[in-house]
């Protein structure tokens, strides 16, 4: 080998180590998935299916907050927002839906197995102490959604131990039926500060598999000086002892300290700016037995709160006049009642079906094996308040009012 050889492999050396070295030490601002590892302090990690992203301006924002997911390609989170999740399971996740009153880009968190769990959080808000704020949500269910429960928590920052203040549970969405709703909660923060609110879906049942929560137009705002009412649901009322063959009502939940409502109806479709029906009540609850079976309404609330000051028109929320007429029949005895713990039916003919209800409709019992001419029905797990027992026999049915103490 000679001395041209020997230089030429000394200097091939000295730049393959050099290279190797340089390698070494330069900066990695890219890994090989394609997002930005590069660091900013005004960058905040945004997750979505187990990958994060560091965002340019994802600094604190002041209300008036808005989040309606138009802007999201499906599946992706906005911008700036998290997800955290509690095992296996799926995410929240952008949906497109035209169904339960959800039309366009919305939050969907779908159940695929039980004891699943999921959370999003906003991003972060400036809030101040000496201001009240409002935050309002629409949010509803599909695909057979019986059992799963959502939860609404605002808290320091977007992790799920940080999440210290509780503001609503928003699970019992089977009872308000296939219709979203308008949820809104008023806030007092304990300090200054950033603040974050998150929104914790999960199911513990098996029941609850195959469905999906929805969630859309999430907003904080400073809180109007009249605010509008919140969780509107009508239904069908059961017949009482036969005196009103069929009925409805619409009941609310009140944000403020308002003590007068206004309860606007009309045939569905109708125009509240010119059409339907009003009247104001001193409570939370209007009922109507003038509803015609067969036909479909829409209501309207708003809060009065002083002469010529009102709310925002909550709704519509759309209503079914589904009454049957009840047909009385003899040989029934239903006693104690009220009721303690355990209420007895004798009858004549044994019951085909015997149901019980609450006065919203719901069903809190039904009997196993109704074919028996004694009944022995538990009632020790009830609440105290009235209830409606619907006993039906060659299809024929009586409905029964029963207080529970």
């Amino acid at each position: 080998m000679n001395f041209i050889h020997l230089w030429g492999l000394s200097i091939g050396i000295f730049l393959a180590f050099n290279l190797s070295l340089s390698s070494d030490k330069a900066p990695k601002n890219e890994n090989l998935s394609g997002f930005a590892q590069e660091p900013s302090i005004n960058r905040t990690a945004s997750t979505e299916k187990g990958k994060r992203k560091l965002l340019d301006d994802c600094n604190p924002v002041t209300p008036p907050f808005m989040q309606d997911f138009e802007g999201q390609t499906p599946p992706e989170i906005p911008d700036c927002a998290e997800v955290e999740n509690e095992g296996a399971e799926n995410n929240w996740e952008t949906y497109f839906v035209d169904d339960n009153g959800f039309e366009g880009n919305a939050l969907r968190y779908k159940v695929i197995e039980a004891n699943a769990g999921s959370w999003f959080f906003t991003r972060g808000i400036q809030l101040q102490a000496d201001t009240e704020y409002m935050i309002s949500c629409r949010y509803g269910y599909f695909e057979n959604f019986e059992e799963g429960e959502m939860e609404l928590y605002y808290g320091s920052s977007p992790s799920s131990p940080d999440m210290s203040t509780k503001l609503a549970d928003l699970g019992d969405l089977y009872y308000f039926g296939s219709q979203n709703q308008w949820y809104a909660s008023l806030i007092d923060v304990p300090e200054d500060g950033v603040y974050y609110f998150g929104f914790h879906a999960f199911a513990d049942s098996q029941w609850a598999i195959d469905g999906a929560y929805l969630l859309d137009d999430i907003k904080v705002e400073v809180a109007p000086d009249c605010p509008a009412p919140t969780m509107i649901y009508a239904g069908n009322y059961l017949n009482f002892d036969n005196n009103y063959p069929h009925g409805g009502f619409v009941t609310w939940t009140p944000i403020g300290n308002e003590s007068q409502w206004e309860v606007l109806w009309g045939e569905h479709g109708f125009d509240p700016e010119t059409e339907g029906q009003s009247e104001i009540v001193d409570y939370t609850e209007y009922w109507n037995e003038d509803f015609v079976n067969g036909e479909v309404y829409d209501f309207y609330v708003r809060a009065i709160c002083g002469e010529d000051e009102y709310s925002d028109w909550t709704g519509p929320y759309t209503f079914v006049e589904m009454s049957v007429k009840e047909y009385p029949f003899d040989g029934i005895e239903l006693y104690p009642n009220p009721v303690k713990s355990t209420l007895h039916l004798k009858a004549h003919q044994p019951p085909d079906r015997v149901v019980v209800y609450d006065l919203r409709g719901r069903e809190i019992a039904r009997v196993d094996q109704p074919r028996q001419s004694h009944l022995k029905i538990p009632a020790d797990n009830w609440s105290p308040g009235l209830y409606l027992i619907r006993i039906s026999a060659d299809h024929q049915s009586r409905v029964i009012r029963i207080l529970k103490k």
